[in-house]
């Protein structure tokens, strides 16, 4: 019986390893009841500006809008943000999510914040720039959308 699990095993260890080196586009979304399954992904970049530095030298607040946006699109993230805080206090911040991402780097001297986003559909996209949109209240949002894959 051990000899039948350890077969077992290595077979989902080798189906597992072969995953990695399919297209993105062939993979089903995790949670298939909620998405349709994409062909392509959408990719928004977006320039915030016009922000007081008080919010953009906050990796807390920050962090959190990622996890935020991440529920706004319907995506589920694959763990915490990773956040890097620059000693003169701008922050970058990723979020890696099934199979997409969200991230922030902020320029508190400069009043701006660059935001990118990578989600299934273009819903789920606009969903995601809107809460950091709708939280940091810039002066000027200058966005660019693409479809990937």
């Amino acid at each position: 019986m051990n000899d039948n699990r350890l077969t077992t095993g290595a077979r989902r260890a080798t189906a597992s390893a072969l995953l990695l080196f399919q297209p993105l586009s062939s993979l089903a979304p995790v949670n298939s009841s909620d998405h349709v399954q994409a062909t392509s992904l959408t990719h928004i970049t977006a320039d915030l500006a016009g922000i007081g530095s008080g919010p953009l030298r906050d990796a807390g607040l920050l962090s959190g809008l990622l996890i935020a946006a991440a529920g706004a699109a319907g995506l589920n993230p694959q763990g915490v943000p990773h956040v890097r805080v620059a000693p003169a206090g701008a922050v970058s911040a990723l979020l890696f999510l099934d199979p997409c991402h969200v991230s922030i780097h902020s320029l508190p001297d400069r009043g701006l914040a660059l935001v990118d986003v990578l989600t299934r559909d273009a819903a789920g996209a606009a969903k995601a720039l809107d809460v950091f949109v709708r939280r940091l209240a810039p002066s000027d949002v200058t966005s660019d959308a693409r479809t990937r894959g």
